[in-house]
């Protein structure tokens, strides 16, 4: 019936096509050393918090990734570090490099 308004025909689609997934992997080191079992939360998405590896990586996946992402880091230690609006492209995989000091 709307064969000539594609915004109308993906309004009425029984399986709208869904946004391209998003990966962000983020290494944080300090001194030059990896940061090992951190907890990572990305405050700005629903995503669960998650810990990094004895790389010092942790990776989240998501559609629903915003494009300036708010990440809080907390340290064994309790210490705990902001890193707010860092920028991402939305459909592919990113990698970000993060230095504690």
């Amino acid at each position: 019936v709307y064969a000539d308004n594609p915004a109308k025909l993906e309004q009425y689609m029984l399986y709208p096509s869904s946004s391209p997934n998003t990966t962000v992997n983020i290494i944080f080191t300090l001194a030059g050393e990896a940061v090992r079992n951190a907890t990572v939360l990305l405050s700005n998405t629903s995503l669960a918090a998650r810990n990094t590896n004895d790389s010092g990586q942790v990776s989240f996946e998501s559609v629903n990734m915003p494009e300036l992402l708010n990440i809080t880091l907390t340290t064994t230690d309790g210490e705990n570090y902001e890193f707010n609006d860092q920028s991402i492209v939305s459909g592919t995989t990113n990698d970000l490099e993060i230095p504690l000091g």
